[in-house]
């Protein structure tokens, strides 16, 4: 991976955003409810794709050598009842 893709790979998500608040604020909708719609996107997106990184991390690691099969399922636990309270 080229070392400026993670950050171009964030600039476009917030350009995304802003373009879709832009959108939003044109059809009529308060500010409000902007940040409203923007914070369930984030949510529901650090909810779904967490547990596959972690996941995904810990598979990498695991045929390294590096990590067992059990830590993969601790980190899964841990990782699930962190993000409990955003759900």
């Amino acid at each position: 991976m080229p070392r400026g893709a993670a950050p171009q790979a964030t600039g476009q998500i917030a350009d995304n955003v802003v373009g879709f608040a832009r959108a939003l604020r044109a059809a009529g909708l308060a500010i409000g409810a902007v940040f409203t719609i923007a914070a369930g996107y984030f949510r529901s997106r650090a909810t779904s794709e967490t547990p596959i990184a972690t996941l995904g991390l810990g598979a990498y690691l695991t045929i390294k050598g590096e990590l067992s099969a059990g830590a993969i399922i601790a980190a899964s636990v841990a990782s699930a009842r962190a993000l409990a309270p955003v759900d």
